[in-house]
């Protein structure tokens, strides 16, 4: 049986240049299927991971330069603990107010004050920052005296704040109320 006048294995029968181009195209097509099956979501976990390291290595980082922060702290802590200690020793310890009380004593009498009158003793926490304690103190005195006095209160080894000052002069005295506040660690 002829069909259009050749024969059957005319047709069939292909150019080996026409085969090695059907096999490239049947052999790309199966490369490309390959590529977007198989590397396309391994090139996706891929992405993925290089963008977790990324992140692990800027909190890698930031975590080296806190480290490295605290360490400086630390030093500089160990460096100006001396310097923390005597601010430390400037505030009254909470425990013993008598240590203050002894100290205004001993002022009163170096700056030639006879008798003070102490009064009023009260610990405050409020909404102040810092704890205190209040007290009033009373007494008699020249005004050398007395000015001697404001200047060893001023000068003392306390973190201190006057609040009240109410002077009297009667004869050649000058009888002084004064509201201290004196800051407690």
């Amino acid at each position: 049986m002829k069909l259009h006048g050749c024969s059957p294995c005319k047709h069939f029968k292909m150019k080996p240049l026409k085969k090695i181009y059907i096999s490239l195209v049947v052999f790309g097509a199966i490369f490309l299927l390959f590529i977007f099956l198989i590397f396309i979501p391994s090139f996706e976990q891929i992405k993925k991971n290089v963008d977790n390291l990324s992140f692990q290595k800027e909190t890698f980082s930031s975590l080296k330069y806190e480290k490295s922060a605290i360490k400086k702290s630390r030093e500089d802590y160990q460096s100006l603990k001396p310097e923390i200690a005597k601010i430390d020793d400037l505030f009254l310890s909470s425990e013993s107010p008598v240590e203050f009380l002894n100290y205004l004593e001993q002022v009163s009498k170096t700056s030639g004050i006879e008798e003070i009158m102490i009064s009023k003793i009260s610990y405050l926490k409020e909404d102040n920052p810092w704890a205190s304690f209040s007290l009033q103190i009373s007494f008699a005195s020249d005004f050398l005296n007395f000015s001697k006095f404001l200047e060893r209160l001023e000068n003392a080894p306390r973190v201190l704040q006057i609040q009240n000052l109410d002077l009297k002069k009667a004869d050649n005295e000058l009888s002084t109320l004064l509201s201290l506040k004196v800051f407690v660690r």
